[in-house]
């Protein structure tokens, strides 16, 4: 047995996917599929039972039973091995032709030359098959293969997994629960990464894993990459702002050896925004140069205070780009904002527009609502012609102060020059009386 093993090199062959054809029918009839029960010459173990290619020297033979399906006669097999800088592999394609055992099975036997000075590592691979049914209809099918070498130089690759990004694509709101997707990619071209585990921490304790604080990932291929989704639960207290969190990341690589690091990612967590309004106020009918008001109450529903509330007008026939500022709205606080629109000369009839309404909250996360306006304006009726008038006469002028004076003084002496005379011949009849 040590003879065996020293025989043969230390190498590690795994079909990554099952075969996958290229045309309907050939999927449907499973045409090629490997027959992992199936144990050809020069296989110690079946494909189930663990199979591993057999390497001499600088020498690999890679054998591949495959199930005919409904493939006849002769098929036509390729490898395409990478050929890329730190190959393993001298050639960069085997091809063979292939005919079928008495059980009808394909016995695929590949012999790939390998360099003296290949790096151990992870090395994808793929199989095409080319064949043909009874009635002459083309058969395709190809599926990929990683073939792991182990006997060659160390690898110097350094912490082949990165994760790209953590994101919570739905948003984060206090009490509430959320989701964050996370994207692994390994980045290696020949490293693989096994028993992987991600754990997730938030310094500040407002942002809480649901259920397990830990995702598992049994492997991750050269190149691949994979999207993992982490339920979490925001606590009712936490505060609308950023959060930094911290995931580490831990894993062994193709040697073996575990690797372990962390990376922060900045999340944000921000109150619900909502902002309604009741039906405007506006004229269904307005005249050219009018001026009418336009009276609406924006209610903030939301969880915080908004601010910058900002209205514009864009309404054909009416001042375009008119804005009014309407401040800030506490939470569930409402407030009626007022502007005063002029219709304009270069418009008649039915007009539509918009008010759009901007806002923000305290942490800067902006919104928007559009406020439909109509309304009909009407031409200004002319203006009647002047009527006719009789030329003014000039005021009659008041007398003169100093013309009247004279005569209202010879009038004054003279009422007094008549009263005395009364007065004096009621005296003398008084005394003619007495005198009797």
């Amino acid at each position: 047995m040590k003879t065996m093993k020293s025989r043969f090199m230390l190498v590690t062959i795994w079909l990554v996917a099952a075969a996958c054809c290229c045309a309907g029918a050939a999927a449907a009839s499973e045409d090629f599929a490997l027959d992992v029960d199936k144990r050809l010459e020069g296989m110690a173990r079946s494909w189930r039972q663990g199979y591993a290619p057999a390497v001499r020297g600088n020498t690999m033979t890679l054998h591949l039973p495959l199930r005919p399906g409904s493939a006849v006669g002769a098929i036509n097999a390729r490898l395409i091995l990478p050929d890329g800088a730190g190959t393993a592999f001298e050639q960069a394609e085997i091809e063979q032709s292939v005919s079928a055992n008495r059980d009808r099975s394909y016995p695929l036997r590949f012999t790939i030359p390998l360099f003296a000075d290949r790096c151990n590592g992870l090395y994808a691979c793929r199989v095409e098959i080319a064949g043909q049914d009874d009635d002459g209809k083309p058969l395709k099918t190809a599926f990929p293969v990683s073939i792991a070498i182990r006997d060659g130089a160390a690898e110097q690759e350094v912490s082949p997994l990165r994760i790209v990004s953590l994101l919570a694509e739905e948003g984060l709101k206090p009490g509430a629960e959320g989701a964050l997707t996370l994207l692994l990619r390994n980045t290696s071209a020949t490293q693989e990464a096994t028993g992987i585990v991600l754990s997730l921490a938030d310094s500040a304790g407002q942002i809480l894993p649901r259920g397990s604080d830990t995702l598992r990932l049994p492997r991750l291929l050269p190149g691949e990459e994979h999207s993992l989704a982490w339920p979490v639960t925001v606590l009712a207290g936490a505060d609308a702002r950023p959060y930094q969190v911290q995931v580490r990341l831990s894993y062994r690589d193709f040697a073996g050896t575990l690797q372990e690091q962390s990376e922060q990612f900045t999340l944000n967590v921000s109150h619900t925004i909502a902002l309604h309004h009741s039906a405007p106020a506006f004229p269904a009918v307005v005249r050219q140069g009018s001026v009418s008001d336009y009276v609406v109450t924006l209610m903030n529903m939301g969880d915080g205070d908004l601010r910058h509330v900002l209205l514009t007008f864009d309404v054909p026939g009416f001042a375009s780009g008119q804005s009014v500022l309407a401040g800030e709205i506490p939470r569930d606080e409402s407030r009626t904002v007022k502007a005063a629109l002029t219709a304009g000369y270069d418009t008649l009839g039915d007009v539509q527009g918009n008010v759009r309404v901007r806002y923000e909250d305290a942490y800067g996360t902006q919104g928007a609502v559009d406020i439909p306006l109509t309304a009909v304006i009407e031409e200004k009726p002319a203006s009647a012609p002047a009527q006719e008038q009789a030329p003014e006469q000039p005021p009659a002028k008041a007398p003169d102060a100093a013309a009247w004076l004279p005569w209202a003084l010879a009038g004054a002496l003279l009422l007094g020059f008549v009263a005395q005379s009364i007065i004096l011949r009621r005296r003398i009849r008084c005394l003619e009386e007495e005198g009797l």
